[in-house]
């Protein structure tokens, strides 16, 4: 594949699988170049202007095949079209036209070999990303738009949309992180890293990639979990697929292109049987149940421990998410709490 680190405008309008994503936009499409811009948001202007370009086109399906006349017409036309009528000395350089002309040809040929059922006008929006790098020694904590927690491990870094799209929730992930989403039958949760994407629609689990493929790990505490390595066999087939309930982890081999599915060593202390036992509290002291929150998560939650000291709550939490788990808490001692600077802070 491509990488386009260094495409202008002009190089985007003379490449096929560009053109095929503007015109006729696939999961694949859509997840490359969302990848791609968050990664080199300096060339996102280059991007837009031969998205522009094309889109610009206008041009409609038809039952028969463009002939070399055709192009040649359409070609004139939009020369012309883009040519400023206010600066005389003006001149559109050769590479420009050479590009518009390819691009007219791998466009027709895009459409006039297809027989589509509309002709709705195609309208492509890219939704505002936010890159996080984990430079710290410890966990940093996140919350997404849907509510979905994220606690980045050191070392890591997740890209992800301030606003998901209205069919899925796509986030990128180099590193570590564990996850506990929000559940939303309608909207799949798919975490992308490297070649491999892993599936839910409301569960929590741990992704582990620092090095890509070859240190690819996913550990399920909750729910269901598909992974799947998204590079297609010969056939089209996926190459490798596996699902996962809690307490299971799988390593992918990317010597024999499979996973390995196994037991973890120990039970995870946020699976159902043992959450179950070990946030259910009766007259507890805060501090103690602060302490295994800290400890089940990964994460730094402050208050006044001196404040709190004598405090105790009777509660059971094991089948909240974390928000949910805190907002419980708060409650019941008349206290609100907010996420800030990656950790919790109750007051």
């Amino acid at each position: 594949m491509t990488e386009y680190r260094n495409y202008e405008a002009e190089d985007f309008l003379c490449d096929g699988f560009f053109i095929e994503w503007v015109l006729h936009p696939k999961p694949e499409h859509r997840v490359f170049w969302q990848t791609w811009l968050s990664e080199n948001p300096d060339r996102r202007e280059h991007l837009e202007k031969a998205v522009m370009i094309v889109r610009a086109l206008q041009v409609r399906p038809n039952d028969k095949q463009l002939s070399d006349n055709d192009v040649a017409e359409m070609s004139e036309r939009f020369l012309q079209s883009v040519t400023p009528k206010r600066s005389p000395r003006f001149k559109i350089p050769t590479r420009w036209m050479a590009a518009a002309a390819v691009l007219l040809l791998i466009a027709g040929t895009i459409l006039f070999n297809r027989h589509r059922q509309s002709s709705d006008t195609l309208t492509i929006t890219q939704p505002s990303f936010v890159k996080v790098y984990n430079d710290n020694q410890t966990p940093k904590l996140l919350q997404l738009a849907d509510g979905s927690i994220v606690v980045l491990k050191p070392r890591s870094e997740i890209t992800y949309p301030l606003k998901f799209s209205d069919t899925n929730r796509e986030v990128f992930l180099k590193g570590e992180a564990f996850f506990e989403v929000r559940k939303d039958s309608l909207k799949a949760f798919l975490v992308h890293t490297g070649s491999m994407i892993t599936k839910v629609l409301g569960t929590s689990f741990t992704v582990c990639a620092y090095d890509g493929d070859n240190g690819f790990r996913v550990m399920v505490n909750t729910g269901k979990v598909q992974v799947f390595n998204n590079q297609k066999s010969a056939d089209g087939s996926v190459k490798a697929s596996v699902i996962l309930t809690p307490n299971l982890q799988a390593v992918y081999q990317p010597k024999l292109s499979s996973f390995k599915t196994n037991a973890v060593s120990m039970p995870l202390i946020l699976s159902p049987a043992l959450a179950k036992k070990e946030f259910s509290f009766t007259n507890t002291p805060l501090p103690v149940i602060i302490e295994k929150l800290e400890q089940a998560y990964g994460v730094k939650i402050s208050y006044d421990k001196e404040k709190y000291e004598e405090v105790t709550v009777t509660a059971s939490l094991s089948k909240l998410p974390l928000d949910e788990k805190v907002r419980a808490i708060c409650k019941a001692i008349d206290a609100v709490y907010e996420f800030k600077d990656g950790t919790i802070s109750i007051k």
